[in-house]
């Protein structure tokens, strides 16, 4: 009897061994699989017209060869027009959502790796502007200047190609992306702009112009450059 309780003991004990040994070495593997990272913007802090603070967590699965990546960024100010013309209510929000997918060559580097993400970025934004107008009925009367509100609401869809440069726990992300956006733009307290006697004054110096009220699908690109910092 004695006998058989051993024979009975033994392979349960063997297999408590085994499974406690698989689990462990499976657990193992899954936690060197992943990993986290967190990744500022500063491109967009240094924005004259737009000033955000942005940054992101990127969870990294199967050997950081696939990244998830939620971000959220928020505008800290209101620079574009003299202070005493800026809203109270000025505001700002930014939110990201990517998947990205890296090493897509065999042979990279460590230190080098490419890559490829599909991301969906949402930005609500409120902020004040100032724009020259003359009176198109007599041009001999002063300029006028009228400060108003843009409220902007983008959903962009876009892919990034680019390349990440990871020698330690620091590294640089640059990338080119295109994509489309809808944007709906529209003006806030703008009394010249929709009066028909003014005729808003061009600037054939200046590199970019404000556009009139947008509510439609256009195209998106960008250059973007990312700091990243590992945390496991």
């Amino acid at each position: 009897m004695k006998t058989a309780s051993y024979k009975l003991l033994l392979p349960f004990t063997l297999f408590i061994v085994l499974t406690t040994f698989v689990s462990q070495k499976t657990q193992a593997q899954v936690v060197d699989s992943l990993g986290i990272r967190i990744k500022v913007f500063p491109y967009m802090a240094f924005n004259p017209s737009r000033p955000y603070l942005k940054a992101s967590l990127e969870f990294l699965f199967f050997k950081e060869k696939l990244g998830l990546e939620l971000g959220y960024g928020r505008r800290y100010a209101d620079i574009a027009v003299e202070k005493e013309f800026r809203p109270i209510d000025f505001k700002g929000n930014s939110f990201l959502l990517s998947l990205n997918l890296y090493n897509l060559s065999p042979n990279e580097h460590k230190e080098w790796r490419n890559y490829i993400s599909i991301g969906y970025r949402y930005l609500d934004d409120l902020s004040s502007v100032s724009k020259v107008y003359r009176n198109v009925n007599d041009r001999t009367l002063d300029l006028e200047t009228d400060y108003f509100r843009i409220i902007r609401k983008l959903n962009i869809w876009s892919v990034q190609i680019g390349t990440l440069h990871m020698p330690l726990r620091l590294g640089l992300q640059m990338g080119i992306e295109l994509g489309i956006q809808h944007k709906k733009q529209s003006f806030v307290e703008n009394e010249l702009e929709q009066n028909e006697n003014y005729d808003r004054m061009g600037c054939p110096f200046c590199f970019s112009h404000l556009p009139r009220e947008i509510n439609g699908l256009r195209p998106s690109r960008r250059i973007a450059m990312t700091v990243i910092y590992k945390l496991l």
